[in-house]
């Protein structure tokens, strides 16, 4: 008989403990799991990609959200490695990374084949991010390091699992990109959703910008408005930025969609009756909408001018907000009914 080991919940703590927890970019990507980056050829996916990985190696933050700091292993099968390198030196450039040491190893299929369907591929490639202490491997792309078929369900989870192996454990992320179906979906199986943690689609949009779609299992979907800008600095050496919605503009319904979740999110936050600081109100709504601190100010002072706020100096000139009562509200409004944002939100 197989002996088997129990684990109590000290030992089960621990086990816990071990795993990437939060967010490896911000809203898109988890610091632990397997993420698919899905999306049409030549869409952007490479170069967005070698952006984040930039600013994984170096901790610096992508379109203003937080990055998660650590060495990357960068499973290249779609590109050459010129073409990847001409990508990460344009990014290095617009991320004005230069003064800081990338940790970034590249692998080809000059000199091995890597196969994500081969289990002693699998564990060497596991064995190379172990060693390196990887925050991020990346594999692009899923048709290029795979002989099994994406229309069967029993072949792509059994890659699906193989990646989930690469995590150790779910101590690190792995992000495989992929290809879109005509009906915008990830072409194949439907296993390629149900196997991972996040599905990440980029898609073109109006104006040259792509549209971003995170959908996550455990966590609220996000969306962003991207541009992939290219450049070249005082030297004619190319370089690339990612601007989001924030900086780009955006469509106007989904500016406004982002600014009515705000507003939401703060009124919720204030719903207790308690009076919040600058950063407690902040912290809050962070929990409930990712958003940047900037657009939290925004919204607020706009709340206090509304009148569904009020905002007062507590000790230390700090500024302390609190709900306003609905019959303050209702006066404030000329009318007998609470502002529609405050009974929304309660």
């Amino acid at each position: 008989m197989t002996n088997l080991a129990f684990v109590d919940l000290a030992g089960l703590h621990g086990l816990a403990s071990k795993e990437a927890r939060g967010w490896l970019l911000h809203g898109i990507f988890p610091a632990g799991g397997v993420t698919l980056l899905a999306g049409d050829p030549m869409v952007g996916k490479t170069r967005f990609l070698a952006q984040l990985a930039v600013a994984v190696s170096t901790g610096l933050p992508l379109c203003q959200r937080d990055t998660k700091k650590g060495p990357v292993l960068w499973v290249e099968a779609e590109h050459t490695l010129g073409e990847l390198a001409v990508y990460i030196e344009a990014s290095v450039l617009g991320l004005e990374a230069g003064r800081r040491k990338l940790r970034i190893q590249w692998l080809g299929q000059q000199r091995h084949t890597w196969r994500l369907d081969n289990a002693e591929d699998v564990e060497a490639l596991r064995k190379i991010a172990d060693e390196i202490d990887a925050r991020l491997i990346i594999i692009d792309s899923f048709r290029r390091v795979t002989t099994l078929e994406e229309t069967r369900s029993e072949d792509v989870s059994t890659v699906m699992r193989f990646a989930t192996d690469l995590t150790s454990s779910n101590r690190r992320a792995v992000i495989v990109t992929h290809h879109l179906a005509k009906a915008g979906n990830p072409r194949g199986s439907t296993d390629f959703s149900a196997s991972v943690q996040s599905v990440v689609t980029l898609t073109k949009s109006s104006g040259g910008r792509l549209r971003l779609v995170a959908r996550h299992h455990g966590a609220p979907e996000d969306r962003w408005v991207l541009t992939i800008n290219h450049a070249r600095d005082k030297k004619g050496k190319p370089l690339m930025t990612v601007t989001t919605d924030e900086s780009a503009g955006g469509d106007d319904d989904s500016q406004r969609e982002r600014t009515r979740a705000v507003r939401e999110a703060i009124l919720t936050s204030l719903e207790r009756g308690e009076e919040l600081n600058v950063s407690e109100l902040r912290a809050a709504v962070r929990v409930l909408r990712r958003c940047e601190h900037q657009a939290v100010d925004e919204q607020v002072a706009q709340l206090v001018k509304d009148g569904l706020v009020t905002e007062r100096r507590g000790p230390k000139k700090a500024r302390l907000f609190r709900i306003t009562s609905p019959a303050t509200t209702a006066k404030s409004n000329g009318q007998g009914n609470p502002h529609p944002d405050h009974a929304a939100a309660t």
